[in-house]
């Protein structure tokens, strides 16, 4: 690397500041005091460390609400109310008798509780700080141990003298012994403890000195026991195949020709970034333009989209096609769809007596009321059951049954007062 490139990597690092989370006390042997003869009233080596965040996923900014008039920020207030007398409840008065209730159980059942009981239950029972429980080799660590993004563990001189030397000398410990250590992590008052693996991390640098990576340790959290879920074995539908050596080759080939050799993720921009912000700033600046009109003037450049000249110029394009070109000579036609085979005989239901009856009865019913003008009174159900078997849409309110039944029983009632009239 040149010494321009140097300066710039080394300007790109310094521009981009790390995040500190917080800051805590590393508790290194906790139980060691109790184990060294003659010295039972020692204390256990405590650190002034600190988390950070080295890498974190960029989002875009919310929006927020201002005054329409003065453009003032608006702040949103929840406030808790009593239900007879409506009046504003002061949640910090102790004479307040408010509840809180917490799901337990598949249905949910609320246990109620006081606010301090419900604090106190979702509070962490240590204190806030890394505990160190002991140590593990590396190679037991597995790759989807992992729960989140790690955090980034550093020295804190200021917090505490000597917490540089001693958390160096335990660092190259860790590094030649090849293990990582375990520890219990309580982040904030209120957060959960979690079991993490802190992997040692040696110094990484350009030639020209520019740091690429500080020395520390990276915090690594582990899942518990309640955290993992076993996977269920899948069965393939077909054996395995396989591949002719000709079209490995193939594939060997278009690999190799469109592997990315000098790609770091880190110098690719993200391209809903950028385009967000070139947008906003051109609104500042030209707040007339359409939306349409911004978004096809803001300059963005997006890298993530594939270099189609450069395959092109290296030969990737070609290999490729040769590899997709083999595929379709090996892969078996499917012009002509599978053949079917013959369609499953549907049974009929056989029919319940009882419910026959009461279908009876019910359609009987709304035959009857019907003809007394006292069709509303009808229940829903025997309205269904009248539609179920007169062969009607089942569906819909009372309204839209009612409705469909006496369109129904209209004919049929005058056709019964012609009858009538015949036979006088």
């Amino acid at each position: 690397m040149s010494s321009l490139d140097a300066l710039r990597e080394r300007i790109r690092r310094k521009t981009h500041k790390k995040r500190r989370l917080a800051g805590m006390e590393l508790v290194c042997f906790p139980g060691s005091a109790a184990g060294l003869p003659g010295a039972p009233d020692a204390a256990p080596l405590r650190l002034s460390v600190a988390l950070f965040s080295l890498v974190q996923r960029a989002k875009l900014p919310p929006a927020s609400k201002v005054d329409r008039a003065s453009h003032a920020p608006l702040r949103s207030m929840a406030t808790a109310l009593d239900m007879d007398t409506g009046m504003p409840l002061n949640l910090k008065d102790p004479t307040v008798a408010v509840r809180k209730a917490l799901p337990y159980g598949p249905q949910g059942f609320k246990v109620i509780m006081p606010p301090a009981d419900a604090d106190a239950i979702k509070r962490g029972p240590g204190a806030v700080g890394l505990t160190l429980l002991g140590f593990k080799p590396l190679s037991q660590l597995r790759d989807d141990d992992n729960m989140r993004t790690p955090y980034f563990l550093y020295p804190d001189e200021a917090g505490r003298a000597g917490s540089t030397a001693s958390f160096t000398a335990l660092l190259h410990a860790m590094l030649r012994a090849d293990v990582a250590a375990i520890a219990l992590l309580v982040r904030a008052a209120r957060s959960a403890p979690r079991l993490v693996a802190l992997l040692p991390a040696q110094e990484v640098c350009l030639s020209g000195g520019a740091q690429v990576s500080p020395p520390g340790m990276h915090v690594v959290t582990l899942p518990f026991a309640d955290d993992v879920r076993s996977s269920e074995r899948i069965a393939l539908p077909v054996p395995a195949v396989t591949a002719p050596e000709e079209i490995v080759a193939l594939a060997r080939n278009a690999t190799e020709l469109l592997r990315l050799v000098d790609f770091r993720c880190e110098d690719v921009d993200n391209p809903s970034l950028q385009k967000f912000y070139a947008c906003l700033e051109h609104f500042a600046l030209v707040s007339d333009d359409p939306v349409e009109d911004a978004v096809e003037q803001a300059p963005t450049r997006d890298d993530t989209l594939p270099d189609i000249e450069g395959f092109q110029s290296i030969g990737g394009e070609a290999a490729v096609s040769a590899f997709a070109a083999a595929l379709d000579e090996l892969a078996p036609p499917q012009d002509q769809p599978p053949p079917k085979g013959p369609p499953a005989k549907k049974r009929k239901a056989e029919a319940d007596p009882e419910l026959a009856e009461e279908q009876a009865a019910a359609v009987a019913k709304v035959v009857q009321l019907g003809a007394d003008d006292a069709l509303p009174s009808a229940k829903v159900d025997d309205l269904k059951a009248y539609c179920r078997a007169a062969g009607l849409t089942v569906g819909g309110n009372k309204a839209a049954l009612l409705e469909r039944v006496a369109a129904h029983l209209a004919p049929c009632e005058g056709g019964q007062e012609e009858a009538n009239d015949r036979g006088q």
